[in-house]
């Protein structure tokens, strides 16, 4: 029941975790293959269930109104994973009543071949053998009933059931086994056989032994001092979109490959990430440590190539919140960051995504094209960047699917001429409109983006615009209501929103000398929090309500709009609540069983995260409070 809670908390507003075992059976991370996109473990279920219980969402958990709801999302993810792939049919409570250890879940390249795909459940059983077996008789049971074939081959020395399910023409086996005191499961019969020969005699080619793995894991759990997490993930990006494209049918891609852009812009030198969670922890709601693996090819030599180049956040003195931003934001994220070169090497990547060499075209009709603003775009804006971005989110009201507004902006070094520059970019622009508020000028922008550009991939992050979705093609966003965005040089930054509106409203609140995020009282406590894990030397900082970003969410999904929605989280939810990737998507959450938010709104806090720079990676320390 806890988790059940944890997973929709986790899709709404947070992120997932696991952890390491040290256990007389043999650690999960020994047993899948280093070709794991994805692992998942938690050492302890029955101690993370009790601490999760603790926290004001596990007790929320346990509100008759958010039952309903919460069966309806276990559905889904059920649905998902254990029943999808491994045909096993159970609950999470079912794994809690044969869990005597570890519980890991995996999703494995065998081979490391693009074009295949596997999942696979480990459980230590030991002392529930006999509630393992009754498990697995009653899955047995339900797959016979529903027409399934019942076979028996023999792996690594032991007898293994294999059933075979065939549907829509097409079949799918599911291979289930008690070995020991270990319950081994998976799709694919070879990755299963491999799980249970590491079981019975150690052997090289395990997710443990690889160094990405075990880097991030050191990492990680030094950052929590020896605290034992009850919950700890792993992933390869790269391989996992991989794994999750071959898993899926697709229709025709539309538009840039954007998995392959990335991968070829060198954004695969990010090997991996790996977390740890801890619940209750007395002083957290939710303590997160995660490391993002990215070492150099060789020792010396430069961590990335082309476009990726842009990655370098420099470490400083911690970052705290500018006068200019309101105190009610959804969310805050300022970090240091090498604008200037960032600029330059995005080149590759613009040119790569456009599929024709168009950067520096783009910059010379700027500069010499007779009808054009005859601006030197580096040398009159980029010249004076600072190193310092920062990205606003929040919510209009009432929520609709475009009720997320975004705001990007970065510190300037000589505010003036860029503030020139932008006014020679826009004054004969046919889009931009000039507004002023007392000495600053703002730039509205009638934004012309077409259906088919809508509906291609996006790259998120500081510069790149907002949204960071699936690689490949979306699926086409109905008609939205128009709006313009907005620009401006104001209290010594070049801000650029998504809507002008937004832009407006934050401006005249910081000129009306309205309160500011850095004096919110919670704001405040997030960043004392921090501060006491910090060692003072970071590349940025986080904030984020997640009562507001859950708000929004909670009720597109009530509104039977998610599918619609234009943001990064809605697209994330979207690939486990919808039931589609490429056309249109049709939303599995019943709204009927969806209490009023006010229900959930009690159980949400605020948090926040640091990031440090290392020579191979970065560090994400995250916290969420008790409201």
């Amino acid at each position: 029941m806890l988790f059940r809670i944890a997973a929709v908390v986790v899709v709404l507003c947070l992120g997932g975790g696991a952890s390491i075992v040290d256990a007389a059976t043999p650690p999960g991370d020994t047993l899948v293959p280093a070709t794991a996109a994805a692992f998942y473990s938690t050492p302890d279920l029955t101690a993370a269930r009790d601490a999760f219980n603790q926290t004001q969402l596990g007790k929320l958990a346990q509100d008759p109104q958010t039952q309903p709801f919460v069966n309806d999302i276990e559905r889904i993810l059920r649905s998902n994973f254990l029943d999808k792939a491994l045909q096993l049919g159970l609950t999470l409570d079912d794994l809690a009543e044969i869990a005597g250890g570890e519980v890991c879940l995996a999703a494995i390249q065998p081979q490391g071949d693009k074009n295949s795909h596997a999942a696979a459940l480990i459980v230590d059983v030991t002392g529930k053998l006999t509630a393992a077996n009754k498990l697995l008789f009653g899955s047995a049971k339900q797959l016979r009933a529903n027409g399934a074939v019942e076979s028996t081959e023999r792996m690594a020395n032991e007898n293994v059931t294999r059933f075979t399910l065939t549907r829509k023409g097409e079949s799918q086996s599911a291979y289930h086994v008690i070995a020991g005191n270990l319950l081994v499961v998976s799709d694919h019969g070879p990755t299963l056989a491999a799980i249970l020969a590491r079981a019975a005699a150690p052997g090289p080619g395990s997710l443990a032994a690889s160094t990405a793995y075990s880097v991030s894991r050191k990492q990680v759990l030094q950052a929590a001092e020896g605290a034992s997490p009850h919950v700890y993930w792993y992933m390869d990006p790269f391989r996992y979109t991989e794994i999750s494209r071959a898993s899926r049918t697709r229709g025709a891609r539309k538009g840039p490959d954007m998995y392959k852009v990335l991968a070829d812009q060198g954004f695969d030198a990010i090997e991996a990430i790996g977390g740890i969670s801890q619940f209750n922890t007395g002083k957290h709601e939710f303590l997160h440590y995660a490391f993002g693996y990215a070492a150099p090819a060789a020792p010396g030599a430069a961590r990335f190539k082309l476009a990726a180049r842009m990655l370098e956040f420099p470490n400083g003195t911690p970052l705290t919140a500018q006068a200019w931003v309101p105190d009610d934001v959804a969310r805050y994220m300022s970090c240091n960051w090498k604008t200037q070169a960032a600029f330059e090497y995005a080149k590759t990547l613009v040119d790569q995504f456009a599929g024709d060499d168009i950067f520096d075209d783009v910059l010379d009709s700027l500069k010499n094209d007779p009808n054009g603003p005859k601006i030197d775009l580096r040398k009159d804006l980029v010249a004076h960047f600072g190193e310092r971005a920062t990205v606003i989110v929040d919510y209009a009201k009432p929520i609709t699917v475009d009720s997320e507004k975004q705001l990007f902006a970065v510190s300037l070094t000589d505010a003036a001429k860029a503030a020139a520059a932008l006014s020679k970019a826009m004054k004969n622009d046919p889009n931009a409109t000039r507004h002023t508020l007392g000495d600053i000028e703002i730039w509205e922008v009638k934004n012309e983006e077409d259906e088919e550009e809508a509906a291609g991939p996006r790259i998120g992050g500081p510069g790149f615009g907002p949204g960071f979705g699936p690689a490949g093609a979306r699926p086409k966003p109905k008609a939205k209501t128009p709006q313009s965005g907005g620009a401006a040089v104001a209290h010594g930054e070049l801000m650029i929103a998504s809507d002008f509106k937004f832009l407006i409203s934050l401006l005249t609140r910081a000129a009306e000398g309205g309160p500011g995020l850095a004096a919110a009282p919670d704001y405040m406590q997030v960043n004392a929090a921090l501060n006491a894990m910090s060692a003072g030397k970071e590349a940025g900082r986080l904030f984020n309500r997640t009562e507001d970003s859950g708000e929004a969410h909670y009720e597109l999904l009530k509104a039977k709009k998610l599918p619609d929605a234009n943001t990064a989280l809605a697209r994330l939810m979207n690939r486990f609540l919808t039931d589609s990737e490429d056309a249109e998507r049709t939303q599995l959450i019943d709204p009927a069983t969806m209490p009023p938010f006010a229900v959930v709104r009690k159980s949400l806090g605020s948090g926040g995260s640091f990031v440090v720079t290392y020579g191979d990676g970065w560090l994400l320390t995250s916290c969420l409070l008790k409201k």
